[in-house]
């Protein structure tokens, strides 16, 4: 009766009825269960690795087949008038041959308003949106991801008063956290001298917290792009990179590459990112640069491109730098790949392989207007975001 009583004797019975219980269940082939776990979202696909070394091995194959985990390649372009006039002048131009499930025709937005694509991110786009009889210092901003066609709402943000400049950046990593941020930066006027402001919108904590104003920094470029990397979002400033994180708000500043010629009035610059280094770009005097930033702390950067315009493209450096001719400035670099995007004359969108010279052509862009474009590389993992 004793023994019968005991607890541990009762726990050793229950676990053997159900070794004999599930003992009895049919053992799938191991190319089933690939396939199975190739369907997972990150987080179960994470937990299915922690069950045992078996498990393990079938994770490490069938990582190479999940969506949800794998990067993909350069799907296509996002393309966006800066001076736009209705939905139509947003245009997705598909440059992969491998056709995935992308809403590229945004027709999730269509139902929004007006919209205007103001950054890209590692697979989200931000979206600035406009209601009738709405104030122009309230800004109402949408993000949404064409991959899975998740579409979130931000709390509009309130700022009155006098703002010279203003403009957005998202900052979001998948491999880090499913949390994204949004920052946006405005120029205050501070005892007679304008600087730069920033409020940080966080999907986590579901509001806008408004941040310091940064008195050792003038305002950022505004048509440039922001980059996103090593955690921190960065900015062109005047002879410098301006980088905040936006988990915390901490920034500094890293010197642009010191040159030895004059820059031009109507010379393009702007920041790309590509193979996992930040890259700076400037055209000047129908020459085209290229600098990779190889250490942050110490301002290192090396000049790694140098291209004639007229010799490699066929475009003098006034015809590239004129943003009223038929060749707008559409510059950027493939985020894996040493290959260069240049617009040249009738629209055309060229593809060139820095190492080996080969051009092609990746596409038309549309006619009118000064256009600024993102490379879009889908994520099909999800984002948090809390609704207060």
């Amino acid at each position: 009766m004793a023994s019968s009583s005991n607890p541990h004797l009762n726990l050793c019975k229950k676990c053997s009825k159900n070794k004999k219980k599930y003992a009895s269940l049919p053992i799938l082939p191991d190319d089933i269960l690939t396939e199975i776990i190739a369907r997972l979202q990150p987080k179960p696909f994470c937990r299915f690795k922690c069950v045992g070394k078996s498990w393990l091995d079938l994770s490490s194959q069938a990582f190479k087949q999940n969506r949800f985990l794998r990067r993909p390649n350069l799907y296509g372009l996002v393309i966006n008038n800066l001076v736009q006039r209705t939905n139509d002048d947003i245009n997705f131009k598909i440059l992969s041959r491998n056709k995935r499930d992308v809403d590229v025709k945004l027709s999730s937005l269509k139902n929004i308003g007006p919209i205007t694509i103001k950054d890209c991110c590692n697979g989200l786009l931000l979206i600035q949106t406009r209601e009738q009889n709405e104030p122009q210092w309230m800004v109402c901003l949408v993000v949404y991801n064409p991959a899975i066609r998740k579409l979130v709402k931000l709390p509009a943000l309130r700022r009155p008063g006098r703002i010279i400049h203003r403009y957005v950046s998202l900052s979001y990593d998948p491999e880090i956290s499913p949390e994204f941020h949004v920052l946006f930066f405005r120029t205050v006027l501070v005892q007679s001298h304008w600087h730069t402001a920033l409020d940080i919108f966080s999907s986590r904590k579901g509001r806008w917290e408004e941040g310091k104003v940064f008195t050792d920094t003038v305002a950022t470029y505004q048509w440039n792009s922001s980059i996103y990397l090593g955690g921190m979002v960065r900015r062109l400033v005047k002879g410098n990179v301006f980088s905040v994180n936006p988990t915390e708000g901490v920034h500094k500043l890293t010197k642009l590459p010191p040159l030895e010629f004059q820059i031009l009035p109507l010379s393009f610059t702007n920041l790309a990112k590509s193979q996992g280094l930040l890259h700076y770009i400037l055209v000047n005097g129908g020459k085209l640069l290229i600098w990779v930033c190889i250490d942050f702390d110490k301002s290192g950067w090396i000049l790694k491109h140098e291209i004639r315009l007229q010799e490699t493209f066929g475009l003098s450096g006034k015809e590239f730098e004129d943003s009223n001719r038929r060749a707008p400035k559409v510059i950027a670099l493939h985020p894996e790949k040493d290959v260069l995007f240049i617009s040249v004359r009738d629209r055309k969108l060229l593809s060139y392989d820095l190492r080996t010279g080969e051009q092609n052509r990746a596409c038309t862009l549309p006619r009118r207007g000064n256009l600024c474009f993102w490379n879009y590389v889908p994520c099909y993992s999800d984002f948090v975001f809390t609704n207060e």
